[in-house]
């Protein structure tokens, strides 16, 4: 499923990265903001029995504006290292004895330069579509990634690289409309009686245009709630919609609403649209250049997960790598251009300005390069990331306690796939 308008000439080269296999030619520029992904995924040849793909990166970062320590949302390089590298190693095996059961693993292990190596299991599960022999009944059973909706205002375990022990479940459709719901523990150790449930359902409204309802509930056993309202609060409910797809040859949309009300306090409402122009198939225009332009009007973040420990919402800062993850209680404009310079270099230029509601300023930037070389699965990315806020620092709003610095980092990043 797109993850927003974005994706308008991603989806080929995204679907090829997340399936292992090789990339084609650069078919279009528009990859480059796809990145928080894994590099392989079970959406392989179930006639195969047995798959195994992956991808071995190298990143380092050089952070000419280190954010000071205790920075709560920034995840590059600190004042104490303002160099990092980062090697990593991440493989995809799927086993597939029969066409109804699949067994799927992710491991990755990392080895940063600013903490001890670490090794994780990413995504392990037990995969049984048509389940007892009912056509479209699909239960998925262990650890996976769950994303509400195009831009997971309400969940993004994808984006957030978060990843929780439950089960999932596809029923049959009724009519036109597709399910789908989730159970999962609320914290990855499973330590305590929180819980995160929830469900999406959708329905294509026109060819190429899906209409989408999703829910999201935070429960706990009494023990556990924690003190609500409040930063500690580990309970509430929410709901989002979205319309996502193509209106049209070179033109694509996203709209999606989000409101969340925590235990004992008001809901908040989100706002997020993106439209994409495909400048080439709109206008013949030469490097094949897309545009991306976006609005969002978020209340303050008050879903559980700002404090890292359970799922987040996908209230991304819009820098290449994720730098800066959550970001709320504000207004902004924001756009990206992306041209074709040959037939495996894509260069990048993004930029995001708005103001935290009854706060300062603030804007983003990112740009670089992105070198694909398909005959030999090799992928070079060099990005600048920054981000700033008048007065160099500013806590989004009381209710998240979400405090931001300034940064600037250099990025270089090289993944080897097969």
């Amino acid at each position: 499923m797109p993850r927003g308008a974005g994706a308008l000439a991603a989806s080929v080269l995204a679907l090829s990265a997340l399936a292992g296999t090789p990339k084609p030619a650069l078919a279009a520029a528009g990859e480059a903001f796809a990145r928080e992904v894994a590099k392989c995924d079970p959406a392989l040849d179930r006639s195969i029995p047995l798959q195994v793909s992956g991808a071995l990166t190298f990143t380092y970062a050089d952070a000419a504006v280190p954010a000071p320590p205790g920075n709560s949302n920034y995840t590059g390089p600190g004042a104490s290292m303002p160099q990092t590298t980062e090697p990593g190693l991440e493989v995809c095996i799927t086993l597939a004895p029969t066409p109804d059961v699949g067994l799927f693993a992710d491991v990755s292990a990392k080895a940063p330069s600013d903490s001890a190596s670490l090794i994780t299991i990413d995504r392990l599960y037990l995969d049984l579509p048509n389940t007892l022999g009912v056509r479209d009944l699909r239960f998925r059973v262990g650890r996976d990634r769950v994303s509400l909706g195009p831009l997971g205002l309400l969940l993004n375990e994808v984006d957030i690289e978060g990843q929780r022990d439950g089960f999932q479940t596809w029923l049959p459709s009724i009519g036109p409309v597709r399910l789908f719901g989730f159970y999962q523990y609320a914290l990855d150790d499973r330590s305590t009686t929180r819980r995160v449930w929830g469900g999406r359902a959708e329905s294509q409204v026109l060819p190429g245009l899906t209409l989408g309802a999703n829910y999201r509930a935070d429960i706990a056993e009494a023990a556990d709630v924690g003190v609500c309202p409040s930063v500690d609060c580990a309970t509430g409910s929410g709901f989002s919609l979205d319309l996502d797809g193509n209106l049209g040859p070179g033109l694509a949309l996203t709209v999606s609403y989000g409101s969340y009300t925590q235990t004992g306090d008001v809901a908040q409402a989100y706002y997020n649209a993106e439209a994409a122009f495909d400048l080439k198939t709109l206008a013949g225009m030469d490097l094949h250049p897309i545009l991306t332009v976006w609005y969002k009007n978020l209340d303050p973040y008050t879903i559980p997960g700002s404090d890292g420990t359970v799922p987040q919402g996908g209230f991304l800062t819009p820098d290449d790598f994720k730098l800066f993850n959550i970001n709320d209680n504000l207004g902004a404009l924001g756009g990206s251009l992306e041209l074709r310079l040959a037939s495996n270099v894509v260069f990048f230029a993004l930029g995001e300005w708005g103001a935290y509601k009854s706060g300062p300023p603030y804007s983003v930037t990112s740009l670089g390069l992105d070198f694909m070389f398909p005959d030999s699965n090799i992928e070079v990315k060099l990005t600048y990331n920054a981000y700033t806020v008048a007065g160099g620092t500013v806590i989004t709003s009381p209710a998240s306690g979400i405090e931001l610095s300034n940064a600037t980092v250099y990025q270089i990043e090289v993944t080897k796939s097969w």
